[in-house]
């Protein structure tokens, strides 16, 4: 069988997901599962530590000057905003 390339098969990011969801947890290494589980945590840390000091809560308060739909909720502050401003 042919390998497919990103542009027969879809665009790239549709190639990503069918690789991603074919993908079994138990063939992950365990380096990457913990390493993943590190990022993941810092990432929350940084917003819930950002949210906290004054840039942060300048730019929480811009959202809300902003308005917008309120489609999604910005991390660590629960103020709700559209998707291309939580973005």
């Amino acid at each position: 069988m042919a390998t497919q390339t990103a542009t027969q098969s879809g665009s790239p990011t549709q190639a990503l997901c069918r690789y991603l969801v074919s993908t079994q947890f138990e063939r992950i290494p365990a380096n990457v599962v913990e390493t993943t589980k590190t990022f993941i945590l810092d990432s929350l840390a940084n917003a819930i530590g950002g949210a906290a000091l004054a840039p942060g809560r300048e730019i929480v308060a811009l959202f809300a000057e902003l308005g917008g739909a309120p489609q999604a909720t910005v991390q660590a502050t629960g103020a709700r905003t559209s998707v291309p401003i939580a973005a």
